[in-house]
């Protein structure tokens, strides 16, 4: 199984010019934390990978939102 790990992306800074994968065979992706804020990065991993995504909220996930909020949006 081939996985792609990636955390501290920080897309919330880099607005008009979010970070682009590389095209991979990976099997799964783990987005590790701090890929955006609220509910954008769920959006931004399902626009930038076609194989499933585990994503683990990092504590920018929750900047400007409510953690409740921000995870029923999330899922």
């Amino acid at each position: 199984m081939k996985i792609l790990i990636f955390s501290d992306l920080h897309n919330e800074f880099a607005r008009f010019a979010p970070f682009v994968p590389p095209t991979t065979d990976a099997d799964i992706v783990v987005l590790a934390g701090d890929i955006d804020t609220q509910s954008r990065g769920v959006k931004w991993a399902n626009e930038s990978f076609s194989c499933p995504v585990i994503y683990c909220c990092g504590n920018h996930e929750f900047y400007k939102g409510h953690i409740d909020h921000t995870l029923r949006k999330m899922r």
